[in-house]
Parts: C-alpha cells; structure tokens; sequence
C-alpha cells in the first residue's frame, strides 16, 4: 500500500500542537518521513529535502522532533542514526520495532511489543518516569540466504 504524506496543513498543525513552528522545510520533512516505508537516515532526508533545508536545519529539526516526540530515532547497529514518525508515520501510529537484514539492510516493522508491563514495572520498582526502549532484531532475509 502506498504512503500518502499529509497535507502541509496536517504537518503544520502537527508542528502547531507540538509547540514548534511550522517552516516549510519542517513540513517537508515531516511530508518525507510520513511518505517512507522505512526510517530513513539524516543523508536520506537531506537529499529527499530538494533544495528546502541544508544539513544544519535538518539536524536542528530533528532533533526538535525528537525531543517533542513527533519522531523516534532508529539504530541499526552501522552507527548511522535513521528517523520515523512516531504517530502516522511508517510504524502506523504505534510503538513497534524492526527486523533488520544484516546483508541488505532490509527494514521489516515488527509490531505489538510486548513490553510495556516490563516498562511500568520498571517506573514502578525504581522510581523512574516515562520510561521507553528501543529493541531492534537483526538476521538474513531469506533472498540474501538463498544467495549463501
């Protein structure tokens, strides 16, 4: 199924509601991010931005993103970070992780994690708030398998 990016209403009024203002290169990338069916790294971003950000407002973005929790990061274990949009964005809207081929660097959404009890027991028992993870599985796919 083919990702349609919102609006720049839509990501203007996302940006609205986060408390961030609405730039065109803040809405391009949220367009960019919301089109992918993969989270996509700062150097993808850029150059999917076509001349509506250089590197410092995409990094700048980003991180507003991030810390407004419009994005979330991604490692995949290559020290290269990559971005998706945590509500509506290529995870459908919901806490998920990822299934990541160590040869092609295939990218599957694993969905339902089952870890939210572990999370609140973890607040619970240490006193912690808003505790999150990030867990990420790495294997063949079965193409780069058949290939040996």
């Amino acid at each position: 199924m083919k990702r349609h990016p919102p609006s720049q209403d839509e990501s203007a009024a996302l940006l609205r509601a986060s408390r961030l203002r609405a730039t065109p290169a803040r809405i391009a990338i949220l367009r960019l991010l919301r089109a992918a069916r993969r989270p996509l790294s700062i150097d993808e971003i850029h150059r999917g931005l076509r001349r509506a950000g250089d590197w410092a407002t995409v990094f700048r973005s980003l991180r507003h993103f991030e810390s407004a929790r419009i994005v979330a990061r991604c490692e995949f274990g290559d020290g290269q970070s990559r971005f998706e949009l945590v509500s509506g964005g290529c995870g459908a809207g919901h806490h998920h992780h990822h299934l990541v081929c160590r040869s092609c660097g295939k990218v599957l959404h694993v969905g339902d994690c089952g870890l939210g009890d572990i999370e609140r027991d973890l607040q619970k028992r240490h006193g912690f708030a808003a505790v999150t993870h990030s867990l990420e599985f790495f294997g063949l796919c079965p193409k780069c398998r058949a290939k040996g």
